[in-house]
């Protein structure tokens, strides 16, 4: 009898219907009937060579807890189903049950658009990738056999990586060392994000680049020359961790930005080249001030790339850069409350948390960040979080707060409370920060009226050049 839609796997898992897969094996959508949730099963008979493999990878890749990640919530080695009827099915499976995403892979977006991501955009998303992986690396993770299927826009800001354990087991690993194969994937991502193709045969629901094609510049016209020399360095073994290459990909969004400041002031000057009669004084002076204002915006911007993308701090601490910088271009929030006073907070720890620092926060200076004290891994060793207690004095009714994380890949909650010593699983939560973008706005519909406003640094942190563990924010804002 084959597997079909309503039969319970180990007493607990209801098959609701098949879904498409690259895997080689079926996956199904299923509904948790313990916990009521739906989740993804992924099945392989339990007498199939690969089971052993599958088994080991993924019991390692479900130590993975990060956001950002697909989580593998249940392993189990050997089970049967149970028909409608009651009935016991006896060819046993093994199963991988994953968390039940809804949203859109990177394959299926670039087919539906009909249309490229910018080399800017994609640099960005291939940042956050990257962050992800070096998160996971430094923990003994890698994806082997990293695809467009497996980069998972979930939302607007929300973007995550699936496949940890999974398919590199049933479909085969890339070749090369572990680092090297998760660095050569990214870079054929970068290269499919901006062009269109898979680089090295067809892949997922994307063609292939044509014979000779090896620089996505052959492809797509005016593709800037950091995108070639960073995927050329992705696959010749030029980055040796994907550290190396997130701060690439960093920088490269810098020099992108600042070689569209010099293309822009380039064709702005050449366009207000004034021919006209000695007369038109008015007109001529009118189109050089434009020029130079034009000129002066483009600087600005480029240089607020270049500042805050590195982050600093009065401390002997610098974290790596790891993104594009976002702050600048960051929504502020409507009417910005005053902030009386802050203090840390750290119920789980001994109550303080680099408090000489905190200030920092709201300094107004994003070259400036409170920094969390040092951690021995990413997860805080054990902690749920950090944060920072902000006072305004007086409850008022907070409707979005702005955050400026020290460095991309961070998350935080939000709550709003009127206990000064706030404990946040009673605490109104405003809303939380993604872990995508370096500077995020919490926002909520209905305001939460409080005197305190609790900002939770939950999770990962972020490595340090000492190789410890620190998080940090550079700059908060309340807002009505």
């Amino acid at each position: 009898m084959g597997v079909t839609g309503g039969q319970i796997f180990a007493n607990r898992y209801l098959l609701d219907v098949q879904v498409g897969s690259s895997l080689s094996t079926p996956v199904w959508r299923a509904m948790d009937t313990i916990l009521k949730r739906p989740v993804s099963l992924v099945l392989l008979p339990a007498d199939d060579i690969r089971s052993v493999k599958l088994l080991g990878s993924a019991q390692l890749a479900a130590t993975n807890a990060r956001h950002d990640v697909v989580a593998i919530l249940d392993i189990i080695p050997k089970s049967s189903f149970v028909t409608e009827d009651g009935s016991e099915q006896s060819a046993p499976y093994m199963a991988i049950v994953t968390e039940w995403i809804d949203g859109e892979s990177l394959d299926r977006r670039l087919i539906r658009s009909g249309e490229v991501f910018l080399e800017t955009d994609a640099m960005e998303l291939a940042g956050v990738l990257a962050n992800i992986l070096v998160h996971s690396h430094n923990h003994g993770i890698f994806h082997q056999r990293l695809r467009p299927h497996n980069v998972i826009f979930a939302g607007a800001e929300d973007i995550r990586i699936s496949g940890f354990g999974i398919d590199g087991s049933l479909l085969g690993s890339d070749l090369g060392e572990f680092v090297d194969q998760d660095i050569k994937a990214l870079g054929d991502i970068l290269f499919a994000m901006v062009s269109g193709v898979w680089p090295n045969g067809s892949v997922d629901m994307l063609p292939a680049a044509s014979a000779g094609v090896t620089l996505p510049s052959q492809l797509i016209n005016g593709v800037h020359e950091t995108v070639d020399v960073i995927y050329r360095k992705t696959q010749n073994g030029s980055f040796q961790t994907m550290r190396d290459l997130a701060d690439a990909l960093s920088v490269g969004l810098v020099e992108n930005a600042e070689g569209l400041q010099s293309r822009v002031s380039r064709m702005t000057a050449t366009a207000v080249t004034w021919q006209g009669k000695p007369e038109n004084t008015l007109v001529r002076l009118r189109s050089t001030v434009i020029a130079m204002v034009s000129v002066m915006v483009f600087g600005w911007l480029g240089w607020q790339l270049l500042t805050s993308n590195f982050h600093g701090s009065d401390t002997s601490v610098v974290l790596l850069p790891t993104a594009v910088p976002s702050a600048s271009g960051s929504v502020q929030p409507v009417g910005p409350l005053q902030i009386k006073g802050i203090a840390d907070f750290d119920p789980q720890g001994n109550s303080k948390e680099n408090s000489s620092k905190i200030k920092l926060a709201i300094d107004g200076n994003l070259k400036t960040a409170w920094l969390t004290e040092s951690y021995k891994s990413a997860s805080m060793s054990g902690k749920t979080g950090v944060g920072l207690v902000l006072d305004l004095g007086s409850p008022k009714p907070v409707g979005s707060v702005s955050i400026d994380f020290s460095s991309i890949g961070q998350t935080a909650e939000v709550f709003v409370t009127n206990d000064a010593k706030p404990d946040i699983t009673t605490a109104q939560k405003l809303g939380e920060a993604t872990s995508t973008k370096q500077a995020s706005v919490i926002k909520s519909q209905n305001s939460i009226t409080g005197r305190y406003v609790v900002v939770w640094l939950t999770s990962p942190l972020q490595v340090t050049p000492k190789g410890d563990f620190k998080g940090g924010i550079a700059e908060i804002k309340v807002g009505l």
